[in-house]
């Protein structure tokens, strides 16, 4: 009896080692911060455009420069309407909401001015069919590896 007990104990604080050594890597691994996402995404895109490297190199800090110029634009850009908690919900003046409203347009007219800064700033050394195709690139994801599924018989072969 004693010795069963002395082999349940056992198992489970060599069950909590694992499980908290588990944790401690979990915890080890880093987020990369938002500038070295930045260069990732620029080096990405560059790739994909086949641009010489001169060209590349241009690219990518300009690109950076815009990700963050465009970064602090929207962070700086979500400010909330003082009031109560239930004016904060829904329920705000015809002042408040026109206040919002405008703000919002406000934030748009900064975006499209940002994008045709850069615009310009990527004319100097890109092409505009280069530059439409970064845009339609930037949004994208790097592509998932393919899932193949398990050798499955169609129902009729059995």
């Amino acid at each position: 009896m004693k010795t069963r007990i002395i082999i349940m104990l056992a198992t489970c604080l060599l069950g909590g080692q694992i499980l908290m050594n588990a944790q401690e890597k979990e915890q080890a691994k880093e987020r990369p911060t938002f500038e070295q996402m930045a260069q990732m995404k620029a080096e990405r895109i560059a790739n994909e455009l086949a641009l010489d490297d001169k060209t590349a190199e241009k690219f990518i800090q300009t690109y950076k420069e815009y990700l963050i110029e465009n970064r602090n634009l929207r962070n700086g850009g979500h400010k909330e309407v003082a009031g109560t908690p239930g004016e904060r919900k829904g329920f705000k003046s015809d002042a408040d909401v026109e206040k919002m409203l405008l703000g919002k347009f406000d934030q748009r007219q900064k975006k499209l001015d940002l994008d045709k800064k850069y615009y310009d700033k990527f004319r100097k050394f890109m092409g505009p069919k280069q530059i439409m195709k970064m845009y339609s690139l930037e949004n994208k994801t790097q592509p998932k590896a393919p899932v193949y599924k398990k050798n499955i018989r169609p129902k009729n072969q059995r």
